[in-house]
């Protein structure tokens, strides 16, 4: 019952005040705060909504594309994330992309997990080279 309540609203953005304040070139937005630390652990810059079901305001994402070139969203490989994913990427005209098939996990910290950190960090350096 109490499992997955939450006092966060939809204004909590996992990570964002970590980003650096210039932008850069790309930017993640993925489903939660420990994807967020695996990415970052591997180089990259992401944030997360405060759930998969609820999205980043339109005024923050407004100001995310004014400081970085290209925004990628990546959710779960799971009904809920590539459907969410699907109605995020057609609303802001954002890329999706999620965990290839072959790590047998969902996300990117699962995949780390059952693959090992380095494996998957060159899978999504190459799955991302051509944004950077």
């Amino acid at each position: 019952y109490t499992k997955w309540r939450t006092n966060l609203t939809n204004r909590h953005v996992q990570g964002l005040a970590e980003l650096p304040q210039e932008g850069g070139n790309l930017l993640i937005i993925t489903k939660s705060l420990k994807d967020v630390m695996c990415l970052y652990e591997m180089g990259f810059n992401a944030v997360a909504a405060s759930s998969e079901t609820t999205f980043i305001p339109d005024d923050i994402i407004k100001s995310l594309r004014s400081k970085w070139k290209h925004i990628v969203i990546i959710y779960d490989r799971d009904a809920a994330g590539m459907q969410n994913a699907r109605k995020y990427s057609k609303q802001f005209k954002l890329d999706a992309i999620f965990v290839h098939k072959k790590f047998k996990a969902k996300d990117i910290s699962d995949a780390v997990k059952a693959n090992g950190f380095s494996i998957v960090k060159d899978w999504l350096t190459k799955t991302v080279e051509r944004y950077v």
